[in-house]
Order: C-alpha cells, then sequence, then structure tokens
C-alpha cells in the first residue's frame, strides 16, 4: 500500500512541472532512440576493426575528453545565446552521423569523429540541460532532472530492446538510425520557448577575447565551495559508472551472447533507471545523503557479485539490480544537489564546468577499463567499479549537506 502511494506521489510530482521542462525532455527522448539502438553494437563494432579492448577504450574515452573543453567553452557562450538556438544548430549537425560512422575504417577515423562527435554531444547536452535548470521550479531540481534523465534512459530501453532485432536485418547499418531520430527531434525542436539571445559568432568572440576562454568559468566555480565538492564527487561516480556502455556488450559477447540477447541485456540494463523519477522525489522529500549513501552501498555489493558472473542469466540479474539499486538511487539525488547550488543567472556558464568535470571522470572510465581488460579480463573492471563504489559510500558518509 505504502509503495503504491509513493508511486503515485512520483507521477503527481513529475506530471506538474513546467510544459517547457516536459517538451525538451520529449525531443531527448525522440533524438535519443537512434542511439538506443546503436548503443548495444558500437563497442563491438569498434572491437571488431581495431582489435583490441584497450582501443575500443580510447576511442570511447576520446568523446568524453574532448567534451571537457568544448563544455567548457559551450558553457558560457550557452549563457549569451539563446539555447532554443543551441539545441536546433547541434540537432542539425547530428543529421550526416550515421553514414559518417560507416564509413571509418581506422583508428584515427575514429579520433576524428569524435572531435566532431564530442561538440554535437556537449552541445545538445549542455544546451538542453541547461535548459531544463532554467526552466525548473525552485524546489523541484530533482524531479525537472529526473523527468528529463527518464525521458532518455526510456529511448534507449526501448531502442536497444528491438536493436537485436534490427541487427539481424540490417547488421551495422543500424547507425543510420541515429541520422534518422535525429532529424524527427529537430523538427520537434523549433517549438520549444526560450529568451533571445546574442549570435553564436559575437558571443565566442565575447567568451574568448573579453572573458578568456575557461578563466572565468573556473574562477567563477572555485569560488563556490560546496558546488566544488559535490562536483568531485560527480567525478567519481562518472568514472565509476562511465564503462559500463562499453563493457556490458562486450563481456556479454564474450559469454556468448546472441545479437538479440545482447540488446535485450543493454535494455534491462537501463530499465530500472526509469525509476529515477521515484528516487528523486524520495532525495527531495527525505534527504539527499541518506539516499546517495543507499546507492554506493548497493553498487558496491552489485559490482562485486559481477565480477564472478560467469553465465548470461547472472548478467542479466546483477547487472540489473546494480542499475536499480545503484545507479538509479545515485544520480537523481547528485544531480538535484548540483542544481541547487549553481546560481541561476550562471546556469550554463557554471553547468559547462561541471559537465566537463563529469567529461572527465567519464572518458578516463573506458580507457582505463579498456587497458584493464586487455591485461587482466574484462571482469576485472567490475571489480575496480566496487572498489570506487566503497571509496565513494565513505566520502558521502563524511560529507556535510547543508
Amino acid at each position: 500500500m505504502l509503495r503504491t502511494k509513493r508511486r503515485s506521489l512520483t507521477i503527481f510530482e513529475l506530471s506538474h512541472l513546467p510544459k517547457q521542462v516536459k517538451l525538451i525532455s520529449f525531443i531527448m527522448f525522440v533524438y535519443f532512440i537512434g542511439w538506443g539502438i546503436c548503443n548495444p553494437f558500437f563497442p563491438i563494432y569498434l572491437n571488431d576493426i581495431l582489435g583490441s579492448y584497450t582501443g575500443v577504450g580510447l576511442i570511447f574515452g576520446a568523446l568524453y575528453l574532448m567534451g571537457f573543453f568544448w563544455n567548457l567553452l559551450m558553457g558560457d557562450i550557452s549563457d549569451k545565446i539563446s539555447k532554443k538556438s543551441m539545441i536546433i544548430l547541434t540537432l542539425f549537425l547530428y543529421l550526416p552521423m550515421g553514414p559518417v560512422i560507416l564509413l571509418m575504417r581506422k583508428f584515427w577515423d575514429f579520433v576524428l569523429y569524435q572531435v566532431y562527435h564530442s561538440f554535437t554531444s556537449s552541445s545538445l547536452w549542455l544546451g538542453s540541460e541547461a535548459f531544463v535548470r532554467g526552466h525548473s521550479p525552485k524546489h523541484k531540481t530533482s524531479e525537472s532532472m529526473g523527468l528529463f534523465d527518464m525521458s532518455w534512459v526510456l529511448s534507449v530501453v526501448i531502442g536497444s530492446a528491438i536493436s537485436g532485432f534490427l541487427f539481424l536485418k540490417f547488421g551495422f547499418s543500424i547507425f543510420l538510425f541515429i541520422s534518422v531520430f535525429s532529424a524527427f527531434a529537430l523538427v520537434i525542436s523549433f517549438f520549444i520557448k526560450d529568451k533571445a539571445g546574442k549570435g553564436f559568432v559575437s558571443s565566442t568572440r565575447e567568451v574568448i577575447v573579453k572573458d578568456g576562454i575557461f578563466k572565468k568559468e573556473f574562477l567563477d566555480f572555485l569560488k563556490n565551495k560546496e558546488l566544488l565538492r559535490f562536483s568531485i564527487l560527480s567525478f567519481f561516480v562518472c568514472f565509476s559508472f562511465g564503462f559500463m556502455d562499453m563493457v556490458l556488450p562486450l563481456f556479454s559477447k564474450a559469454l556468448n551472447a546472441t545479437p538479440i540477447q545482447i540488446g535485450i541485456l543493454f535494455s534491462l540494463f537501463f530499465l530500472p533507471r526509469l525509476s529515477e523519477g521515484y528516487f528523486s522525489v524520495l532525495a527531495d522529500k527525505f534527504g539527499k545523503k541518506s539516499i546517495l549513501l543507499k546507492g554506493f552501498f548497493f553498487c558496491s555489493v552489485f559490482f562485486l557479485l559481477m565480477f564472478f558472473v560467469k553465465d548470461l542469466p547472472l548478467l542479466f540479474l546483477f547487472s540489473s539490480m546494480l542499475s536499480f539499486l545503484g545507479i538509479s538511487v545515485v544520480l537523481p539525488p547528485l544531480m538535484g544537489r548540483i542544481t541547487e547550488l549553481i546560481p541561476k543567472r550562471e546556469v550554463g556558464e557554471m553547468t559547462g564546468v561541471t559537465k566537463s568535470i563529469n567529461c572527465l571522470g567519464s572518458g578516463l572510465s573506458p580507457i582505463v577499463a579498456g587497458v584493464i581488460a586487455d591485461l587482466f579480463g574484462l571482469r576485472y573492471i567490475f571489480l575496480l567499479g566496487s572498489l570506487v563504489s566503497v571509496g565513494l559510500l565513505i566520502f558521502v558518509f563524511r560529507l556535510k549537506f547543508e
């Protein structure tokens, strides 16, 4: 009875968010279906071409490490221009993405691709997340970010669930779906409303010449000590989870999973994260620290259990439980707290800095994972995840929440 009541409360809370928050969440849902279809097979595609886990990790990591610089630059720019224009521009740049992936055959082809991809990805996610934070009511930060995250997670769940069937029919040509769904999202994005700003060129010149690239963002960021602490926490969270998109398909293939099983496993891993809206409400109402402590405890447990996995059914079970009781529990209160600590007048700039820090964690994670996999084996990456989660548990226990 209590469980049903709380679930209804979550739906009630989310349904009363502003229209613009719900619309941008829907746009990201449509856009990410294409990636949901392709993500389970991208690391396999890379491994087939590059022939090593380290190579796959370097390409995965390159996207986020290059995004570190783009987020800093675009964060300040996004405070000066319309976020609607920023979103429309980057969705347009995504249109040729599918064919480009299929044309690449060498390591440096993928590196150059990630330079392009990091710009479009950083701009789109930064613009959309800043848009959500800018339109979020003061006491509903976790709910707003929870709805936003639930939207793209749902598209991953749907896309991944059908990806194996599509792969059997189209092979790696499924990457063309990225372009198709980006086009649909682009059309819808014309209906969002945002304040007008300066032009992109003039805003970029002002950031580079007047403020100095990266200087202003870091100076403003370092003044906010509480935001700095939680951003350090966010860095290690991204590091501990960042390798899963790469490792899970590769590990399931090593266990002789079929394409359909790989897609369903990926889908089931993301499915529990639809509960983020539930945990976001709990975090705002009953305290973020206690929710974080529980989440990191379960992360350490299920990462450790995955280290001992030798068959697909247990991989299905433990990866789903890691997602449901670990990742889904940790992210809403953490992102909600960071949102609370970002001044509204600096939402784009500070979002850029915090996302850049997250990019460092997410970029280093697959690189380290690839090296570990080549040296010791894929399963040892899960042991690393468990150890990092224990460290985060201790860190949060000693962290003060005001």
